[in-house]
């Protein structure tokens, strides 16, 4: 059989091993079997890590040997064809051995589930060892937590257990890490739901965790050939607990709450050293106002080979079904600086907007290995994707802060008062610059797919390498909207004050790429390599905007016809197309892209420096209104990169690194255009705008102290451009209208600093202190004016900000204590408009208990002040005292059942508002979010081992098999 027809062969015999996993059957895709046991105290049933367990032939010939893991578990593989003796010991226990016959089917098993390791009386009389768990340890490039050190109810999500590690921050979906977004979160090193961060951080239940790690995970490309492309990414690795081999995990959560809230979840896992498999489902409504759905399975599975063995196979994937609505109501109000340093324009506005959308997607990745020098790997990805959306709104526009005058009241109650007028309310009416009532509603769908592969040959054991590797992608979407707009203009002439639009839109687009790339990486003295490598890179994007004035239509004027109506021939709806505002746009790119760095690595210091050599070529089909025109964009450009790491020790290391790119502007930029289909915000273009350069500089300093259970890191990071693209705004004091520009300008920069502390004190360093402090600040630049005859003025806000959280915790086997402060403060200047400099500050501070009773009832209590200074609305500064409490009760041996009622914001205090400031603006918005509210909750757990069902997560319940595999124990030795 030639070499080619064997490789198949082999190949398919692994697809057989992976079908025969997926189904649920015990794989056996080699020789030999995998047995396995828990070793645990006789007495107190606790696993025993580091046992010694050895096996020998029954001539007592050394056979392998390893020692039990963190949870107690000894694996072995061993041929089927010979029976062994193993022998288990440990400093302070009494020696065991037993037997392990061959069985007429040949498979292999432990004596018993689980083996009961007796203690030795006159060891224990010498000495008592104490130890102690490191909640958080750092080894050079991976900070790791335990997860049994952070106090989190049963049955609750991995979500609630991120929330307490030192240095990560949870805005909405926003994740981060000592300032670092964690963009992508794995399970045992593994993708989880790969392109859905969110689904470990809602469905993994806390009791299957280890350990949690953070880490710099470079990309598959550089992982793969040792060529460092800089597109490094923050990942959250969740390790689980290695006594769950081999056993069905399975965790159902069903709760009812306040205000129509209710949550359904189930979780399923199956684990092996080989594969894993999960099932995710969701039901829920837990705020009120959203209703989400969502199914899935991912999997892992692999042939039992390591990387530097011939022939090792894996491949993991997910599929995955999401349908979700919600509803919102959001309240607005802005400053918009104009450019004078004695006025400004005010706005309100007033949102209430529902959302539905659906989605069904999957991936599948392989990586496979012929030999030990070779490595493919490919990757492929399919989603489809609906959503409809519905709005209403209603916004005015001042030119004082309409607050001064309502007394901090709403002032768009009075705006939209059909009384409204100038003898109703004089000061407001003559504020007033405009309002505008607005309905909309779209829908649309998409569809996406990509495939990628890469092959890597590895031509010694010294860094020589080549590798090829190609990407194509395609993308189609469809989105029609409708929308109605009633304009009211307060300082125009009479016959110009009212504007009615009743808008229709369709935008269907396609696009599609291809990617091909060739890498070679030479070695030139002990720990220096040359890498180079050549990519070409084609890509073509359509879309087609067409939109309908269906208000010029007869009979269509001011409320005639619903939102969402057209009209019933294709010849009328053609009659009001308006052409200034519909475009047809074709982007053909051809990019060649030379990349060449220097790699340094030694036993304590990692180095490289690389850049991009980029020449590119884009041209562009542009059709609107009299418009007709085709060019094209040749561009030359450099992405330099540069690192320092300097390993200290192995738990200190300084690291220093520098990114440099370009941002080029929009090739429609250079045409002359101007989009008006919404008259208050009409966009120009048509200037010869410079590509921007970006610079981003950051340092990086860790520390870990073993024997004090202490942290320390430093992050600092500057971001600086030149030639921003930023928007010039123009505003009409008259009507309100904004009208924006694209334009260079100079001066954006940035900084931030985080400092991260923690340590353990006390016996058994019961006590932790974490401490986290931030600093930033930035100088926004942009440009506004009031004035078409004047230039442009140039405008800078200089934000500076401070936030520092402190909290103490205290904990043992029944209780945890914790009280905490944190301060957030914000400086703003304001260059053109010093008035409106502002101080803000967010203070908290807090104090929380828990304590676990002996009838297995866990009680909660958290209380928190939440205080707000220096908003405009003094409705918004605010004092917020927050209770929450949580009662549970686990029933049954082993807890298969928990009963858990959570009361949230029992006073009714807490409120949710925003801020944000840049050159332009500031503005602050709240939402009708309610956090006041009960849930009731059911939890059910449940282990499937070998067949059996076992309640809960709890490991080493004695049986009878328990003692008949001791009893067969043939002789007993004292250490």
């Amino acid at each position: 059989m030639s070499q080619n027809k064997r490789r198949l062969a082999h190949i398919y015999i692994m697809l057989l091993s992976l079908c025969a996993a997926l189904s649920l059957m015990p794989s056996a895709v080699s020789a030999q079997h995998t047995i396995k046991t828990v070793i645990v105290d006789s007495i107190t049933r606790i696993p025993l890590p580091g046992a010694n367990a050895i096996v020998f032939s029954t001539d007592s010939s050394f056979i392998k040997g390893t020692t039990s893991d963190t949870a107690g578990v000894v694996k072995f593989n061993l041929s089927p064809h010979s029976p062994y003796i193993l022998r288990i010991s440990m400093i302070g226990y009494k020696s065991l051995f037993f037997n392990i016959p061959k069985t007429k089917r040949g498979n292999r098993t432990f004596p018993s589930d689980t083996l009961l390791l007796p203690l030795n009386e006159v060891a224990l009389k010498v000495a008592t060892v104490v130890g102690t768990r490191a909640d958080m340890e750092t080894k050079e490039d991976t900070t790791s937590f335990s997860a049994e050190e952070y106090k989190v109810p049963e049955g609750e999500a991995l979500e609630e257990l991120v929330k307490l590690l030192p240095g990560v921050e949870i805005d909405g979906n926003t994740i981060t890490y000592n300032g670092k977004p964690i963009s992508e979160f794995k399970v045992n090193g593994k993708d989880f739901f790969k392109g859905n961060s969110r689904s470990a951080l809602k469905n993994l239940p806390v009791e299957l965790v280890n350990r949690i790690k953070t880490y710099e995970k470079k990309s598959d490309y550089a992982e793969q050939t040792g060529i460092d492309d800089g597109n490094e990414q923050t990942v959250m690795d969740i390790e689980l607990k290695k006594e769950l081999n081999e056993t069905w995990t399975a965790n159902y959560d069903a709760g009812v709450g306040s205000y129509g809230r209710y949550i359904q979840k189930i979780f399923a896992n199956r684990m092996t050293d080989r594969s894993r498999l999960s099932l995710t489902g969701n039901l829920n409504d837990d705020d009120a106002r959203s209703n989400n759905k969502s199914f899935g399975v991912d999997f892992h599975i692999n042939n039992g080979k390591t990387r530097k063995e011939n022939r090792r196979f894996e491949m993991g994937g997910h599929i995955g079904f999401h349908d979700s609505r919600s509803h919102s109501q959001t309240w607005r109000n802005a400053e918009n600086y104009t450019g004078t340093t004695n006025a400004s324009q005010f706005s309100n506005s007033n949102n209430y907007s529902k959302n539905k959308s659906s989605g069904l997607g999957g991936n599948l990745r392989m990586e496979w290995h012929p030999d030990t020098m070779t490595t493919v790997t490919a990757n492929t990805n399919l989603s489809f994707n609906k959503s409809h959306s519905f709005s209403r709104s209603r916004s005015a526009r001042f030119n004082s802060d309409p607050y001064t005058i309502t007394n901090n009241e709403d002032p768009l109650d009075n705006v939209f008062d059909k009384d409204f007028s100038a003898e109703y309310m004089p000061e407001l009416f003559k504020a007033t610059i405009n309002r505008n009532s607005n309905s909309s509603k779209s829908q649309g769908n998409s569809y996406s797919f990509g495939l990628n592969g890469m092959a890597v040959r590895r031509l010694n054991s010294k860094g020589r390498n080549v590798s090829f590797d190609f990407a194509i992608s395609s993308g189609d979407g469809q989105n029609k909207s409708f929308r109605i707009a009633d304009i009211y203009y307060y300082k125009r002439a009479a016959d110009k004050r009212h504007t009615f639009q009743d808008q229709y839109n369709s935008s269907p687009s396609h696009n599609w790429s291809y990617r091909e790339r060739i890498s070679y990486s030479e070695p030139i003295v002990k720990g220096l390599r040359f890498q180079t490598s050549y990519a070409f890179y084609r890509s073509k994007s359509r879309s087609n905007r067409s939109l309908f004035e269906l208000d010029s239509l007869d009979g269509w004027r001011y409320g005639e016809h619903e939102l969402g109506d057209l009209p019933s021939t294709e010849d009328s709806l053609q009659s009001v197309l308006n052409m200034q505002n519909s475009l047809y746009s074709t982007y053909n790119n051809f990019y060649h892209t030379w990349h060449e760095s220097l790699n340094y690595n030694s036993k304590n210091i990692t180095a490289f420096v690389s850049t991009d050599i980029s020449y590119n070529t884009t041209r562009l089909d542009y059709r609107r209104s009299t418009i007709d025109t085709t060019f094209s964009r040749r561009l030359l450009r450099l992405k330099p990169s540069a690192l320092f790491r300097y390993r200290i020790s192995k738990n200190e290391k300084f690291e220093a690194r520098y990114n440099g790119w370009n941002t080029d502007p929009s090739m429609t930029n250079k045409i002359p255009i101007t989009d008006n289909a919404d008259p208050l915000n009409i966009h120009l273009s048509g200037g010869n705008l410079k590509p921007s350069w970006n610079n981003r500089f950051r340092f990086e300093y860790s520390k870990f102290i073993v024997k004090r259970q202490q942290n320390w890191q430093v992050d600092a990071q500057i971001d600086q451009s030149s030639n921003n693209i930023s928007t010039a705004i123009h505003y009409d004091e008259t009507s309100g209208v904004r009208t924006t520009q694209p334009k260079n300008i100079n001066g954006n920069w940035s900084a931030r600093t985080d400092f991260t502390f923690t340590t353990g004190f006390g016996a058994k360093k019961a006590f932790r202190l974490n401490s986290s402090t931030t600093g930033t600040y930035d100088n926004s630049v942009g440009y506004i004016s009031v004035d078409k005859s004047v230039s442009s003025q140039k405008n800078t806000t200089k934000t500076s900000g401070i936030f520092q959280k402190l909290n103490l915790r205290y904990h043992n086997d029944f209780m945890e204590t914790k009280i905490g402060a944190s301060l957030r403060y914000r400086h703003t200047d304001n260059e053109l408009r010093p008035q409106s400099n502002m101080d803000t500050y967010n203070y908290t501070y807090s104090a929380s208990a828990k304590f676990i009773l002996p009838w297995k009832m866990t009680i909660e209590n958290s209380l928190r002040m939440s205080s707000r200074r220096g908003y405009s609305n003094k409705n918004m500064n605010t004092d917020e005292l927050i209770w929450n409490a949580t009662a549970s009760q686990n029933f049954f041996k082993g807890s298969p059942l928990i009963i858990r009622l959570q009361l949230y914001d029992i006073l009714r205090n807490r409120s949710n508002i925003v801020r944000t400031i840049n050159a332009q603006s500031r503005v602050d918005s709240e939402n009708d979010a309610s956090y006041s509210y009960f849930m009731l909750r059911a939890i059910f757990r449940l282990n499937i081992f070998n067949g059996k069902i076992s309640s809960g997560y709890s490991k080493g319940k004695k049986s009878k098999k328990n003692k008949e595999a001791n009893n067969n124990s043939f002789s007993h030795t004292s250490d």
